[in-house]
């Protein structure tokens, strides 16, 4: 008899549409809310496959790619193209080491304001010594008005994985910058 009346057997058909509804909201926002994994692919001579390992030889070419890049953009300046140089390197690097150069890059744009030089970085080897630090040996060219020299230095780079972000598309960060001149 109750479920005999048209208007009962339609207000049924609407609650369980409404339900279903709800859940299915619910479900669609637990699984957006869900934090999503990147998923790292490589394309080699076998065709694209997944990265998974942390030793694999791609994940080892993009960290070297990485600290090619934040040397390049920390040692390869002249006074035009200091800041625009120093501001790509200080974004590969972790805050607290930006914190202890911030002083010190600034000292040295003063005094590269008084006395223009150019200077180029070329990297000669890089060593990993275990999975977060590394030995860069280069060699930088300083050119001023009158002269060029050439110094050798010793770069030691402590690294860290990171989230990839759009200023830092690589993975990783320095947090920690110690150079020698050889």
């Amino acid at each position: 008899m109750f479920f005999k009346s048209k208007l009962y057997r339609e207000e049924i058909k609407h609650w369980w549409l409404l339900t279903a509804l709800f859940i299915w909201a619910m479900l669609a926002t637990f699984t957006a809310l869900k934090p999503n994994k990147t998923l790292l692919l490589a394309l080699d001579e076998s065709g694209t496959r997944l990265i998974t390992d942390s030793q694999d030889k791609f994940i080892r070419l993009e960290l070297k790619n990485f600290i090619t890049q934040f040397l390049n953009n920390y040692y390869t300046f002249n006074e035009l193209t200091f800041q625009n140089q120093i501001s790509n390197a200080t974004d590969l690097m972790s805050k607290d080491l930006w914190d202890r150069e911030k002083e010190k890059l600034s000292l040295l744009f003063e005094k590269l304001k008084a006395d223009p030089i150019s200077q180029f970085v070329q990297i000669e080897s890089i060593d990993q010594i275990d999975e977060s630090n590394l030995e860069i040996t280069s060699s930088i060219t300083l050119n001023s008005r009158m002269s060029s020299k050439i110094i050798k230095i010793k770069t030691k780079l402590q690294v860290s994985k990171i989230k990839r972000s759009e200023s830092n598309p690589w993975g990783f960060e320095v947090t920690e910058l110690t150079d020698v001149v050889l």
